[in-house]
């Protein structure tokens, strides 16, 4: 007879979570946080700190562990994590953070927020109820926190200038089409001719009738030629490849460095000039602009 014996399995569950219904968490304007803010249970890597001073290098030290969406109805987030190891940087004792955001174009909402208890467990079979991390009991590092919940418990605040945490097109499909048929790049649920994969770059809701943004183009004067220029607004947190292909007609493009011209390349968005210019030999210009991003 041969006996087999089961080797123990060593966990620790996280719940880190807000209240559902219990008072009103808002942005920085006062309005009613939405349902495109995400919140991430993390840490920071080796010595850092996050503090106002050092805010643009947050993303860049961040290593999140899980993502949840808020849920605006309940005015609540909750997450369940099971540590089952302490592979760097997620060792014991390691503060832990949770982050709050909303990506936006040239502004965003952030809100990051810890406990002195807050520091990362060892997987622990024992402990039947795990760990219970509540924002009612944190303080903030960014926005604020009335543990009381008057006026509200949470408060995010406008960072300017610099990108949120990526959204990969999985986890934003995951997100605002979870459940719905017509959920792939192609496909427009809403109907409003825009397809699922430009709704993602450009942050717009699927399920809600929309255009995409204005793309302006114009016409810039270099060395006393006239050239076509396109301004491209993005999202940084939502990675895509935009190519600008331009032509003399409608059925011959070109793109690349002997066709244009980056001109600023910034988050918030790029400027592209067309490098043939307008004149007797070329009285009519066009551009186009392709989008890519990487999908499963």
């Amino acid at each position: 007879m041969v006996w087999l014996a089961a080797a123990a399995v060593h966990a620790e569950t996280i719940v880190w979570e807000n209240d559902p219904n219990a008072t009103t968490n808002v942005t920085s304007s006062g309005a009613p946080m939405g349902g495109s803010f995400n919140f991430e249970l993390g840490v920071f890597k080796g010595t850092f700190v996050p503090s106002a001073a050092n805010i643009a290098q947050w993303v860049a030290n961040w290593v999140p562990a899980q993502r949840v969406i808020y849920n605006a109805p309940n005015q609540h987030f909750e997450g369940q994590f099971t540590v089952t190891s302490n592979v760097s940087p997620f060792t014991v004792g390691k503060t832990a953070y949770i982050w709050g955001f909303q990506g936006g174009v040239t502004v965003s909402e952030w809100i990051l927020f810890r406990n002195s208890t807050w520091t990362w467990p060892a997987p622990n079979s024992m402990d039947p109820l795990g760990l219970d991390w509540n924002t009612a009991n944190a303080t903030a590092v960014l926005g604020a926190i009335h543990a009381s919940g008057s006026p509200y418990l949470m408060q995010s605040a406008a960072v300017s200038g610099i990108s949120s945490p990526v959204s990969t097109w999985a986890q934003w499909q995951a997100a605002e089409l979870g459940g719905v048929a017509l959920n792939g790049p192609n496909d427009d649920p809403d109907g409003d001719g825009v397809t699922n994969l430009l709704e993602y770059v450009f942050g717009l809701p699927p399920r809600q009738s929309g255009a995409v943004p204005v793309m302006p183009v114009t016409i810039a004067t270099v060395g006393g030629q006239r050239f076509l220029q396109i301004s491209i607004p993005r999202r940084s947190d939502h990675p895509a490849t935009f190519t600008v292909e331009v032509g003399s007609d409608m059925t011959h493009w070109q793109s690349g460095a002997a066709a244009t011209v980056v001109t600023a390349d910034v988050p918030s968005g790029l400027v592209v000039r067309d490098l043939t210019p307008l004149g007797p030999a070329s009285a009519k210009r066009f551009m186009r602009v392709k989008v890519e991003v990487a999908t499963p």
